[in-house]
């Protein structure tokens, strides 16, 4: 899956007359700003809706456990049993409550709760962590392509996890330009 590569270029070759400013934030605050009127549409990881916003799934895309380069599950086929006493470098709940309770939850329906050495915002960010040896961490496919630190990915037989992106938009606005925009970034 494509995980929506292209489509923003896609939609302004379509659409030349119309301005989209892309900006970067983390879920709770990309919320917020919906909520102030100050975006039109947000991006973010399993989003809840509530009844201010709609929501639409963009694509899904797998979660891998990473590790340094060096790390000690590096090269061998990990269990579950292994992750469990680990220590993990995680998004701050301040990033995106909904993502870091949704990671959580799979540790904790996989077998184990997480025990988080740090904390780091941004994927980039988290992989140079990974890869200094700060602990493992459980990151998006296509955060992979944003760091050149030395990690690995894990072999992790029947760890099967996924994430979900989603637009979200206030429920009170209708806009045909962001319609447009929502359906271009959806991959079928």
């Amino acid at each position: 899956m494509d995980g929506g590569k292209g489509r923003p270029a896609r939609f302004r070759l379509a659409r030349p007359g119309v301005a989209l400013t892309i900006t970067e934030m983390t879920t709770d605050p990309m919320l917020a700003a919906l909520h102030r009127r100050e975006i039109d549409l947000g991006l973010g990881r399993e989003v809840a809706a509530e009844g201010t916003f709609r929501t639409r799934l963009l694509f899904r895309e797998r979660l891998l456990v990473v590790a340094a380069a060096e790390h000690l599950l590096s090269g061998r086929v990990v269990e579950v049993a292994d992750l469990a006493s680990q220590p993990f470098v995680l998004p701050p709940p301040s990033a995106g409550e909904d993502f870091r309770t949704y990671l959580t939850e799979l540790c904790v329906a996989s077998g184990f709760v997480p025990q988080v050495a740090q904390e780091a915002t941004e994927w980039s960010t988290v992989l140079a962590f990974v890869g200094a040896g700060f602990g493992l961490s459980i990151v998006p496919q296509s955060a992979l392509s944003l760091s050149k630190a030395q990690y690995t990915v894990l072999e992790t037989p029947g760890l099967e996890w996924w994430t979900s992106v989603f637009a979200c938009w206030r429920a009170d606005h209708t806009s045909a330009v962001r319609d447009a925009l929502i359906n271009t970034l959806t991959v079928q």
